[in-house]
């Protein structure tokens, strides 16, 4: 089972290793980090890592010889990095002469691009660490699905295994076969109903109960013995008056019910 599972991840690995080279192919260099980000983890905040990722290409287009350019650099500096006012902002760069406007717009330039770069270094430790707990989880979710297989008829239990957890490809994504059945499930009202009649009586506590089913199955058993019971009975009276006096018989199904 754990053999036909990797092989399966393994394939889908190298699916997704294709898709991504060529989409890589198509992009533009300067996306690159964000695709590289986004692919890490599905919990990823992605719309956070890109706008450090404009933040920091918008420098690349101011000049440090301008001055407008040169109080844009430093106020952004300062709107990045302190709880300064506008107001109180404005004045730390009117307070600058025009040699020492350039010279801080110059250090401002460089510490900005540190750090956006470190905050979205910050982002991708992030997004590591929350796939990799992402993972832990779902490995502790297989060893317990493993163990409750055990409950069931062994080749049942590969059947529902992969059921469960393999990958599948439908309607142009991945899945598992139990996420797509569901989903169908979910889009045809009859089924619906089918599905909620047999969870009624389930609770968090106990799962789903089958007790029910199972007295449905006894019952509808019960009566197909009933019905070749009173064929057989009529068929021997019927023999039974052609010979002699019918025997009295009689079937107690109050007692055949009770013992079974």
């Amino acid at each position: 089972m754990d053999e036909e599972v990797t092989s399966l991840e393994e394939a889908k690995a190298k699916i997704h290793e294709q898709a991504v080279n060529s989409l890589v192919s198509k992009l533009p260099q300067e996306f690159l980090p964000i695709l590289e980000f986004a692919l890490s983890s599905p919990q990823a905040d992605v719309k956070s890592f890109m706008e450090l990722q404009r933040s920091s290409l918008s420098l690349d287009e101011l000049d440090v010889n301008k001055v407008d350019h040169q109080k844009q650099i430093i106020k952004t500096f300062y709107k990045e990095t302190t709880r300064h006012s506008d107001d109180k902002i404005n004045r730390l760069i009117d307070a600058l002469d025009e040699d020492s406007l350039k010279e801080e717009a110059v250090d401002a330039l460089t510490s900005l691009k540190t750090f956006y770069a470190e905050e979205q270094e910050a982002l991708a430790e992030e997004a590591k660490e929350a796939e990799q707990a992402r993972k832990k989880e779902f490995e502790a979710f297989q060893n317990k699905i493993k163990d409750s297989l055990s409950t069931i008829d062994e080749k049942r239990a590969k059947l529902a295994y992969n059921f469960i957890l393999s990958p599948i490809k439908a309607d142009d994504k991945y899945t598992t076969r139990l996420n797509y059945t569901l989903s169908s499930i979910l889009k045809n009202p009859q089924h619906v109903v089918q599905l909620a009649d047999l969870l009624l009586e389930y609770t968090p506590e106990k799962g789903i109960t089958t007790t029910r089913i199972e007295q449905k199955v006894k019952s509808k058993a019960t009566e197909s013995l009933r019905t070749l019971v009173d064929k057989q009975l009529s068929s021997e009276r019927a023999k039974s008056r052609k010979t002699a006096t019918p025997p009295k018989q009689t079937f107690n199904w109050g007692n055949f019910l009770n013992n079974h």
